[in-house]
């Protein structure tokens, strides 16, 4: 399978994924979407270690005003609160690694956490930590398994968003059904 089919099989597979554990046609809508621009991400730092701005700020900014607009109307401020809180703490969880590990986490991993803990915090206040914590489980694993089948390097890059898209679909079940 060529690059981009990845791309769009993997945006396709999250999108579902992340639509399936809604409760109602608004967050089927916004949920597939995230789900697409996560996997589309995810592959694009697949194949070329690289998260394009172009991408993931203005997906952040809309799903931002998504949220905005919907408690507005739900009369329940706090949860928009949450959401903010969840997008910085956990860009601010990778970015104090990315400052730690000095370039074994890049700032588009940083960026894509943020968006992640957004939409996860929107779900629930502990979204994001299952979030990242599913993200750090599914990292691991992915290098442990690269390590022991190809041999590679423990300072090969390995990366990181496919492991944040599969944490925010893990956290997003989880807030959702309790699974």
């Amino acid at each position: 399978m060529e690059g981009r089919e990845r791309g769009v099989t993997l945006a396709l597979a999250l999108a579902v994924a992340l639509a399936a554990a809604a409760v109602d046609l608004p967050h089927v809508l916004v949920g597939g979407g995230l789900g697409a621009v996560l996997g589309w991400l995810g592959a694009t730092d697949l194949r070329t270690h690289r998260v394009p701005n172009r991408v993931v700020l203005p997906a952040t900014g809309a799903l931002l005003a998504v949220l905005a607009a919907w408690s507005v109307p739900s009369g329940d401020p706090s949860r928009l609160a949450d959401a903010v809180l969840g997008a910085a703490g956990a860009g601010l969880v990778l970015l104090a690694v990315a400052a730690a590990t000095r370039g074994g986490v890049g700032l588009g991993d940083v960026k894509v956490a943020a968006l992640a803990g957004l939409w996860t915090g929107w779900l629930d206040p502990w979204g994001p930590a299952a979030m990242l914590l599913a993200a750090v489980v599914a990292g691991g694993a992915s290098a442990l398994v690269r390590r022991l089948v190809r041999r590679t390097s423990l300072r090969e890059h390995v990366a990181f968003v496919p492991s944040l898209a599969l944490g925010t679909v893990v956290a997003t079940w989880w807030t959702r059904w309790g699974i």
